[in-house]
């Protein structure tokens, strides 16, 4: 694994171009656009990318609006994999290849992942953007192949190949599941063929998941790796503070601490404390405080009992 340095050296001035040679290869199933059927389909996704505003066009895409990178915390454990994350959606044109993104859990990499979509389509409406998960991919996939019609598939995986940028979640999901790779392949090869851009996030890079075909493994190799580490205290605490500002609560700095102090290695975890604290602030209409704070996460692993 390279280092923050090594990383952005490789990366370059011109973004990701010189970085990545042609490689080959292709989030939740709730972000994940309907894989519509047909050729009359896929070219009615591409009227419309053509012309939308760009509400529209980060609906289409599936991106989550509150993940944008005026929401992120950077901190020391982010640092290499946000500023990699800030040179492609500052120009996408500049930065095909592949970025792939590990780290564990409620760590942020989808978050990056949906910023630099929500930044390319807010200075490009029609850029064609796509957030998908593998395990909707495979679905899909199965979908059109039972549905038996000559050439249903190739029209399908159109709206991947035609893509400016991937951004892909959870690419270990297609372990030991050799058809899906072979698709998966094809289309990223095309992709990087064509000079885009893809990015994946998972909890473990692919030289670690098993039942992964030679191909793939060596494709995926040819990226640029890097890793999002769990938050130091510092970090939590300023994520807690950025998101009582952005909800617009009254968060004790005791209570803060005593939050940051009790959920060290997830930041989801950590922003679902906080929301259930602003829920029962708000709807009760009581101030936050330690002793509120117990009494709310008492049942809330890992933070039970933590708050003092």
């Amino acid at each position: 694994m390279m280092n923050r340095r090594h990383c952005l050296q490789r990366l370059g001035t011109a973004g990701l171009g010189s970085a990545w040679p042609v490689i080959a290869g292709m989030p939740a199933p709730e972000r994940l656009a309907t894989w519509v059927d047909g050729k009359a389909a896929a070219e009615r996704h591409s009227e419309r990318a053509h012309s939308l505003a760009p509400e529209d066009a980060f609906h289409l895409a599936k991106l989550i609006p509150e993940f944008r990178f005026e929401t992120f915390v950077r901190g020391q454990s982010n640092a290499a994999a946000w500023e990699a994350c800030q040179r492609i959606a500052g120009d996408p044109a500049s930065a095909h290849g592949a970025l792939y993104l590990q780290g564990g859990q409620g760590l942020g990499k989808s978050h990056l992942m949906n910023a630099i979509g929500y930044q390319v389509l807010a200075q490009n409406p029609r850029a064609k953007v796509r957030f998908v998960h593998s395990e909707r991919f495979a679905f899909e996939l199965r979908q059109l192949r039972e549905a038996g019609q000559p050439g249903q598939i190739e029209t399908g995986l159109d709206q991947y190949r035609n893509l400016d940028l991937l951004l892909f979640d959870d690419p270990g999901f297609l372990s030991n599941k050799p058809s899906a790779q072979s698709v998966f392949a094809h289309v990223f090869q095309t992709l990087l063929e064509r000079g885009k851009t893809l990015v994946f996030s998972d909890e473990r890079f692919m030289a670690m998941v098993p039942g992964i075909n030679h191909r793939l493994r060596d494709l995926f190799s040819q990226s640029v790796e890097i890793s999002v580490a769990a938050p130091d205290l510092e970090t939590r605490l300023a994520i807690l503070r950025h998101r009582a500002a952005w909800w617009k609560i009254e968060l004790p700095e005791g209570v803060a601490m005593d939050l940051a102090t009790s959920c060290p290695t997830n930041v989801r975890e950590l922003e679902g404390a906080l929301r259930r604290l602003m829920a029962e602030s708000r709807y009760v209409g009581i101030p936050i405080d330690p002793r509120m704070a117990r009494r709310v996460l008492r049942d809330f692993s890992p933070l039970a009992n933590a708050v003092t």
